[in-house]
C-alpha cells in the first residue's frame, strides 16, 4: 500500500491492517502526538549541561546488561532515579531495540530529567514509528527469506495477529527456545532457498551471557484456510475508548485504494485471496535475488580497490615502467 505508517498483512485471504491504531490497543501505550515543547527541548540538547554525566558519569554509552547491574548492586540509592533507570532500559531493550545487545538512547536520558515528562511521553508513537519505518525499508529480496532481522517492538505484530484471528490462540503449540546469536543483531540473515520447506532446527544449547533466547511458537491452522475466522481491523477495547485521541500523522500519504478497503470492511465485504494481486513468483524472486548478489559483489569489490595503500600502487607502477 502506499503509506508511510501503515502495513496490511494478508491472512486467509482478509486483510489485516497494522497502524498506530492497533499498536496502542495491544499495548496500551501512549500513542499521541508529540507535543511542540516536547520537540523544542530535543532540538537544543546542548544549551543545559547534559543530564546523562550525572547519570553516568564519565562513561560514554551504557548497555543494558550493565545498566541492570547497576540497579541490582544498588549503585543507584535514590528511588525516583532508579525508578529513570528502569524506564531507561525497557525503552531501549523492549520498546526501541536495535540488536540483540542493546544501549542505553541518550535522547531518552534527557527526557528522564523530568520524571513526569518522561511518563507522559509518547511512548507507543516513536517506537511503532521506528517498527514501520525498520519494516519497510526491508526489499522483496529481505522479505522473501525464511526470517529476518527487525529493529523495534516487534512482539506488537505478533499480538496484533492474535487480536484478529482467534484460532491462533487455540492453535500454539509451545516450542524449544531459539538462542540467537548476537553477530546475527544488525546484519541481514543469510539467503535462505524459497522453496517452503521447514528450516532445519538449531542444535539445542543453553543460554548464556551474550545471546538472547527468544521463543517461537508453531502454529498449526485448518486444513482449509478460508474457513478462519478473521477481523480484519481490530475491535476498540471498549465503548469510547478512542474519543478525543489522534492516531494520525501529519506528513502520511494518501492512497484510495486502503480507503476504498476500509470502507469494504465497514460494510463486511467478503474478501477473497484472488482479489489481492502482486508478490513474486520463485522465477521473478530468483532473478532478483541474483541482481542483488552481482550488485553486492560489485560494491565489495570497488571498497577492497578504494582501500588499497598508495604506496602499493606506486610500486605497481614503477615495476611496470621498468
Amino acid at each position: 500500500v502506499n503509506k508511510k505508517y501503515e502495513v496490511w498483512i494478508l491472512f486467509a485471504g482478509r486483510p489485516i491492517r497494522f497502524s498506530l491504531r492497533e499498536f496502542a490497543i495491544v499495548n496500551g501505550l501512549n500513542c499521541e502526538k508529540l507535543s511542540v515543547s516536547s520537540k523544542k527541548k530535543r532540538k537544543n540538547p546542548l544549551n543545559h549541561k547534559l543530564y546523562w554525566t550525572e547519570l553516568f558519569e564519565s562513561l560514554k554509552s551504557c548497555s543494558i546488561e550493565l545498566l541492570v547491574d547497576m540497579l541490582k548492586r544498588r549503585k543507584v540509592k535514590d528511588r525516583e532515579t532508579r525508578l529513570k533507570l528502569a524506564c531507561l532500559a525497557i525503552t531501549s531493550s523492549v520498546l526501541l531495540p536495535s540488536s540483540h545487545t542493546p544501549r542505553i538512547i541518550p535522547e531518552h536520558v534527557e527526557i528522564s530529567k523530568d520524571f513526569d515528562e518522561l511518563l507522559a511521553y509518547p511512548w507507543g508513537r516513536v517506537p511503532f514509528k521506528f517498527l514501520v519505518t525498520n519494516l519497510l525499508s526491508k526489499d522483496k529480496v529481505s522479505l522473501s527469506q525464511s526470517s529476518v532481522a527487525l529493529k523495534g517492538f516487534v512482539d506488537a505484530i505478533q499480538h496484533v495477529l492474535i487480536a484478529n484471528v482467534p484460532v491462533l490462540k487455540e492453535e500454539v503449540i509451545p516450542n524449544e527456545p531459539v538462542v540467537l546469536d548476537d553477530s546475527e543483531s544488525d546484519g541481514e540473515d543469510e539467503e535462505t532457498r524459497y522453496d517452503g520447506s521447514p528450516d532445519p532446527q538449531p542444535p539445542s544449547e543453553k543460554p548464556h551471557v551474550g545471546k538472547t533466547p527468544t521463543s517461537y511458537p508453531i502454529i498449526n491452522l485448518p486444513e482449509t484456510m478460508c474457513q478462519v475466522d478473521v477481523r480484519c481491523i481490530t475491535d476498540d477495547p471498549h465503548e469510547n475508548w478512542a474519543e478525543g485521541v489522534d492516531f494520525g500523522w501529519d506528513d502520511e500519504s494518501v492512497d484510495e485504494l486502503v480507503d476504498n478497503m476500509v470502507r469494504l470492511i465497514g460494510e463486511d465485504f467478503a474478501f477473497k485471496k484472488e482479489m489481492f494481486i502482486g508478490g513474486l513468483t520463485l522465477a521473478e524472486l530468483g532473478r532478483l535475488r541474483a541482481l542483488k548478489k552481482s550488485k553486492d559483489k560489485e560494491t565489495s569489490e570497488k571498497q577492497e580497490k578504494d582501500t588499497i595503500p598508495e604506496s602499493t600502487e606506486a610500486d605497481t607502477t614503477r615495476k611496470s615502467s621498468k
